[in-house]
């Protein structure tokens, strides 16, 4: 299976309310992971949790690419809201220039 078809099939039989309560369970369990790590415990936690929040990511960017095509029929490219971000963080360590 794709991952394509992992996330509609996931959210056909969950449903996209579920989905989104499970990223926010996955973040704070990443929440968790990072303080534990910082105290000087194992990463392994760590590691395991980003990826469940990466695949729970996934599942809500497929939720909201379907309902803006479905919507309007834009195709949203994260590539280019990521690399804004990253544009403006950059900003900021070069001292706000």
């Amino acid at each position: 299976m794709t991952n394509e078809e992992i996330c509609k099939e996931a959210i056909e039989k969950f449903g996209i309310d579920f989905q989104y309560d499970m990223l926010i369970e996955e973040c704070s369990e990443l929440i968790q992971a990072c303080i534990k790590v910082k105290r000087g415990m194992t990463m392994v936690p760590l590691i395991e949790e980003i990826g469940d929040v990466e695949n729970m990511i996934m599942q809500i960017k497929y939720i909201i690419e379907e309902k803006t095509r479905v919507n309007s029929g834009l195709k949203i490219n994260w590539n280019d809201f990521r690399d804004m971000k990253l544009k403006r963080f950059e900003r900021i360590l070069e001292g706000g220039k």
